[in-house]
């Protein structure tokens, strides 16, 4: 059984990797390019849940199911 500290570090690090832009493999709906979710702590709690997805090449913005 890990510590507390332990739990805590592994999350703090895993959610550090997912606040870089990583790619979702959805494709833009605007530009073809790969979008990416802008704000990756939050889940948005409609059912079904979803998340925000961004295109950095042609500033799209829109949502995704999750």
């Amino acid at each position: 059984m890990k510590t507390l500290d332990e739990h805590n570090t592994e999350v703090f690090s895993r959610q550090r990797q997912h606040d870089q832009k990583v790619g979702l493999g959805i494709q833009c709906p605007k530009c073809k390019a790969e979008l990416y979710n802008p704000e990756p702590g939050i889940t948005l709690t409609s059912n079904p849940p979803q998340r925000y997805v961004a295109c950095s090449k042609c500033d799209y913005r829109g949502t995704s199911f999750i």
